[in-house]
């Protein structure tokens, strides 16, 4: 039944009936809501209900003794810190002379008696909510007014609002830019990226250098050591490859664990270069595994000018697949004659 974040088990709903067994079965109908329920059978002892537990609803009763509902509704109005409390009244008269005089006095809504149980827990939800409704809307309201109010006391402060937003807004770009684990471009930035570079490439007629490496046997430190080891791993090999590229050139956290290096005007001779240095770096590292070190299976391949980048990619991975295959720990070049690192 609540269609949005309503806290009906903080919401209070106070019945004031003469005849208890009224009382009890709308309390029986309202459990359904999970609402707080109090009750009274006069209005004097609704009035000192009202004084102790602050309702946000009364359901009330049009015939009582002594003081009848529609009375009561017309003294509940007059108390300025009352008067916000809707009263939906519960009555078995439905001559329209009633109906009138009940929203005269104050009401918001009625329901005749014997009521059905669902109408009378959607009335009340109703209630709940656009009370909900307008609280959040003073809460809004009053927040808003604050604002314009600070920005009218100091200019200064609207600046200042305004520059945290571009930095937030600078933070979500970040975000959705980069793998949140090792803070490279994640796959989906780092494909603009990519295809940004080759358009530049074309212009300026440069190859561009593309590796493709995958840490051998990576799932086996993450069952043997445990995930927060794996992610420390994928971390420090970020930071190697970042270390050892060159400014112009980016690293883009490709799958899993793989990793597709771009380096721009950059030859074969040159990406091969780098790409041994990274894995020779690699080798020679000290991982803290026990029995164990961090090897890198690799294809690199170079994108010539004007030439199909989907094509590219796809061999510098079917180079990997055949690095995997044949022992790992190597790197293949696409040349004449392919050549292992």
């Amino acid at each position: 039944m609540n269609t949005y974040n309503l806290d009906l088990e903080n919401k209070h709903v106070l019945i004031i009936d003469d005849d208890p067994t009224n009382i009890q079965v709308a309390a029986a109908h309202l459990k359904a809501l999970t609402v707080q329920i109090s009750y009274a059978l006069s209005a004097a002892e609704g009035f000192e209900r009202i004084e102790r537990k602050s309702p946000h609803l009364i359901l009330l009763d049009i015939m009582m003794p002594e003081v009848d509902g529609i009375t009561f509704c017309r003294q509940l109005k007059e108390k300025r810190e009352y008067r916000d409390i809707p009263v939906v009244f519960l009555t078995a008269r439905v001559d329209k002379a009633t109906i009138v005089q009940a929203f005269e006095a104050g009401g918001v809504d009625y329901l005749t008696k014997p009521f059905h149980g669902p109408e009378l827990n959607q009335r009340v939800l109703n209630q709940l909510r656009l009370i909900d409704l307008v609280q959040r809307f003073e809460m809004a309201n009053a927040e808003l007014n604050l604002q314009i109010l600070k920005a009218m006391e100091a200019q200064d402060t609207l600046e200042q609002y305004q520059a945290d937003l571009l930095a937030v807004n600078s933070q979500l770009k970040d975000l959705a830019s980069k793998d949140s684990l090792t803070g490279l471009l994640n796959r989906r930035r780092g494909w603009e990226l990519l295809e940004y570079e080759a358009a530049r490439s074309d212009r300026s007629k440069q190859k561009t250098g593309l590796i493709l490496i995958d840490i051998d046997h990576f799932k086996q430190v993450n069952d043997i050591f445990g995930h927060p080891e794996g992610d420390r791993i994928l971390v420090e090999v970020s930071t190697l490859i970042q270390e050892g590229i060159r400014a112009q050139d980016f690293c883009i956290r490709w799958g899993g664990e793989e990793f597709l290096i771009i380096l721009p005007e950059t030859d074969l001779e040159g990406s091969m270069i780098l790409a041994e240095k990274i894995a020779g770096q690699s080798r020679n590292r000290d991982w803290k595994l026990p029995d164990r070190g961090i090897t890198f299976s690799g294809g690199c391949v170079i994108r010539e000018p004007f030439g199909n980048l989907d094509e590219a990619v796809s061999l510098a991975d079917e180079l990997l697949y055949h690095a995997k295959r044949g022992g790992r720990n190597q790197i293949l070049v696409s040349s004449k004659k392919e050549e292992v690192l």
